[in-house]
């Protein structure tokens, strides 16, 4: 819920950031839409899973596997 300006300020900007980023390990943003209420973000279709997944999953990552993910 954004409940002052200052965080809707900061929520755009994180936005406009965002769908500047291009990177294989970063979903892509398209385009955000807004109304009164909420904002949309529209986004990249990923059909694999996620990061948390994975982790939870493999409980730890080798070295070379978290350099892989995070840089």
């Amino acid at each position: 819920m954004i409940k002052t300006p200052k965080m809707k300020e900061t929520l755009r900007r994180e936005i406009q950031i965002h769908k500047k980023l291009k990177h294989v390990n970063i979903v892509r943003m398209y385009a955000d839409l807004e109304d009164k209420d909420y904002i949309y973000l529209v986004m990249e279709y990923v059909t694999k899973s996620n990061l948390f997944v994975l982790i939870k999953k493999e409980g730890s990552f080798t070295e070379e596997t978290a350099f892989y993910f995070f840089i």
